[in-house]
């Protein structure tokens, strides 16, 4: 009887070795999908080069501008970015902004007294007493051509207004940095200013894009309009826009090291729990109580590091069947507790027996479940 208790353990350390296994390679999967999950959510084409840059149409309906619209052309370069907090919904980011502008918009800035630097604004910057941007020059300057040119150096932080989670922890996000014309009178019922971008730029980013924790997937340069409603007179403003975007995807090991495997071992201890003979009633009583214990405190530290959403996550739903499993192990051996008790010592071994019969038959059930959740949980 010992040498099967021994073969049996064995082969459910093989099995959870194999399970583990098929978990590792499910991840670098996900990890090697990011980009095209990505660029099917934002709707654009990412890039894998991310010194390149793509043009790119809007991805939404945006509201044409006139041919006679004044142009004011946008370049952007980022030299670092830093402190992502997927929490708060915010990351940093800095580098240089340039301008180029025309003869005729320059009069009417001469005109309204107002400054190169004004003439656009972050859209969704935050915090604003930490941020910085300053000319690199007093007075813009004049080019051969007739056009004017002012480069600008800014640090700000900005705000993600949308990060999907569906396939957490193996997703990525997009850090956008939303350029917008400004003042009022650049709206499209009065001047007509358009943003377009610098069609000569060869590279969005200096450095190299690194990102703790994130692989560098692609850059892209979007045109837009933005409207913005006034209620006190019942009309909209529009706004020329343009959107800088900056996609990362997750690093398949180390999500899998840092938010898969410590739940994955717990509930290798759980899945093993039935292996133990059935007159083991403590200790396999007090094995999934404290896991449980654990996914919970677990799960807590994860949802502590994204915004709250309004559905569950590749990783939640993982959780939810770990903890249906510890729960369903619990109440398994409390009733094989109480069977076990209640049965007279002549028919002791034969209730044993068959309870160990019935735990092996729950364990495969288990394992099966488990390859079928993960499956389903990212495919669905």
């Amino acid at each position: 009887m010992s040498r099967l208790g021994r073969g049996t353990r064995r082969r459910w350390l093989i099995v959870a070795a194999v399970v583990l296994a098929l978990l590792l390679i499910k991840g670098v999967l996900l990890g090697s999908t990011s980009l095209k999950d990505l660029g099917q959510r934002a709707q654009l084409p990412l890039l894998k080069q991310p010194a390149s840059i793509a043009y790119l149409q809007p991805g939404r309906k945006t509201v044409p501008f006139p041919k006679s619209a004044l142009p004011l052309k946008v370049g952007l370069e980022l030299n670092n970015i830093y402190n992502l907090e997927l929490e708060k919904q915010t990351f940093s980011a800095d580098g240089w902004y340039w301008l180029e502008w025309t003869e005729s918009l320059n009069e009417i800035l001469h005109a309204r007294n107002i400054q190169p630097i004004k003439m656009i604004e972050f859209l969704n910057q935050v915090e604003s007493w930490d941020s910085s941007v300053e000319p690199d020059t007093v007075l813009p300057l004049r080019r051969s051509d007739g056009s004017y040119y002012q480069l600008v150096r800014f640090s700000a932080r900005f705000y993600i207004d949308d990060i999907d989670q569906h396939h957490s922890p193996f997703g990525g996000v997009v850090l956008p940095v939303v350029l917008e014309a400004r003042p009022e009178s650049f709206q499209l019922s009065k001047l007509a200013v358009k943003l377009e971008p610098d069609r000569n730029q060869r590279r969005l980013l200096r450095n190299d894009g690194s990102l703790a924790g994130y692989q560098l997937k692609g850059a892209w340069v979007q045109e837009g309009s933005s409207s913005h409603d006034l209620f006190d007179v019942g009309e909209n403003e529009i706004f020329s826009q343009l959107t800088v975007g900056v996609a990362y995807g997750a690093e398949p090991w180390s999500a899998f090291m840092k938010w898969i495997l410590p739940p994955l071992i717990v509930m290798v201890i759980v899945v093993l729990a039935p292996s133990l003979d059935s007159s083991l009633e403590e200790m396999r009583l007090a094995i999934p109580s404290t896991a449980l214990l654990t996914l919970v405190f677990l799960q807590q530290t994860y949802k502590g590091k994204l915004p709250s959403a309004a559905y569950l996550t590749f990783l939640d739903e993982l959780y939810t069947y770990f903890y249906l499993v510890a729960v369903g192990m619990f109440a398994l051996f409390l009733w094989s507790s109480n069977r076990l008790e209640a049965a007279a010592p002549q028919d002791r071994d034969v209730v044993r027996m068959g309870l160990n019969r019935i735990n092996s038959f729950c364990l495969w059930g288990v394992l099966a479940g488990q390859v079928l959740v993960v499956i389903l949980a990212w495919c669905l």
